[in-house]
Order: structure tokens, then sequence, then C-alpha cells
């Protein structure tokens, strides 16, 4: 499953359901797991980011107070 884009979110329409009013439960049900799905992923994305650029800055703030020189 493909992760959801903004225009997926603000284009998305739901058919009405005779009978009845308001939206077919079931797609917007659907719907929104896909919603949940993608932004755990993101979440999850970007805390590994973050993660990773702590470290990367860590590491240059170590080579910058080192007493290396390149040649």
């Amino acid at each position: 499953m493909a992760l959801l884009t903004t225009e997926d979110v603000l284009n998305k329409k739901f058919q009405y359901v005779k009978f009845r009013e308001g939206y077919d439960q079931d797609e917007v049900d659907e719907f929104l797991d896909e919603v949940v799905s993608t932004i755990y992923s993101l979440q999850m994305e970007n805390q590994d980011l973050k993660e990773k650029l702590e470290a990367a800055e860590r590491r240059v703030a170590e080579l910058s107070n080192s007493d290396f020189s390149p040649a």
C-alpha cells in the first residue's frame, strides 16, 4: 500500500449511501485506516531521521573538538 499524499486526503470523495443520509461507513473506515497507517509511517520515519541527525551532529562536534588536522 502506497503512502497517502496531502492531495489524496484533500481530494478524497466518499459515495453517498441510498436509503439513508451520510457516507458509506465501511469506505470511510477503510480510508481512515490508510490515513492512520500513513501518519504512523511518517512518524516512525521522522523519529529515525531525528536520531540520525543527532548522531551526525554529535560526530561533527567530536571531529571539530579533536586534534585531527587533515593533511
